[in-house]
């Protein structure tokens, strides 16, 4: 039986890997270039008479099979925009509600609802004392709270919680998500687990990044 991350080959010779939600979507990758990730990939059917494999891939295991890489910078991201007129790109600032007074050492989540595809490029993030008074000498908004970053079908951008600043910059210098960004499509959450390290503060945590808008997003008279 298939289970969430599993890698199969349909007849078409394309691969293809199940997400957390059931559903097949191409795997870019597994054996060889294909071409690149887009936001607007849809799901797939199963391919019938195709087994999942449970053993993933490794780098050794690519490399026996020939496939070719390519060195190319990763620290700022290079989203990828679509070369179609009837898709609009917006820029957005996509923020959670302010943590106010939470309880020091206590978790809380904050989710941002993506409710049509979403590429964040850059996450920013400030905190200061909800009294209105100043932090300590020497002591960092970012280093007041950690911070764990993930998706709703628990794809982790942070494999565990760590100090904000080790993550996010602020407006005057974003933290570079790197790649080609990370990528949500509509009905997923981006979620950031935030744990104070003192209390009584204001947090705020923000994803920059792009909307974009395909025709059905603009239709009237029930034209899609």
């Amino acid at each position: 039986m298939s289970h969430p991350g599993a890698i199969v080959q349909a007849p078409d010779g394309r691969y293809y890997q199940m997400g957390h939600d059931g559903q097949w979507r191409h795997h870019v990758g597994a054996h060889g270039p294909r071409e690149l990730p887009s936001p607007y990939l849809g799901s797939v059917p199963a391919p019938q008479g195709i087994e999942a494999s449970l053993d993933p891939p490794s780098m050794r295991q690519w490399a026996n099979e020939g496939v070719q890489f390519r060195a190319m910078p990763v620290n700022i991201a290079r989203v990828l925009l679509p070369q179609d007129e009837r898709i609009a790109v917006v820029p957005r600032v996509r923020s959670v509600v302010d943590v106010v007074n939470q309880a020091a050492n206590s978790p809380i989540i904050r989710p941002v609802r993506i409710d049509i595809p979403f590429t964040a490029y850059a996450l920013v993030g400030w905190a200061t004392p909800s009294d209105g008074t100043a932090l300590a000498d020497n002591l960092h908004p970012l280093a007041t709270f950690l911070i764990e970053v993930r998706d709703s079908g628990s794809n982790l951008f942070t494999t565990e919680p760590t100090l904000a600043r080790n993550v996010l910059g602020t407006a005057e210098r974003p933290g570079q998500i790197g790649g080609y960004g990370y990528t949500f499509d509509r009905g997923t959450n981006l979620e950031f687990t935030i744990t104070p390290l003192l209390a009584n503060l204001r947090i705020s945590v923000a994803a920059w990044g792009i909307d974009f808008m395909g025709p059905a997003n603009f239709a009237a008279g029930g034209g899609r």
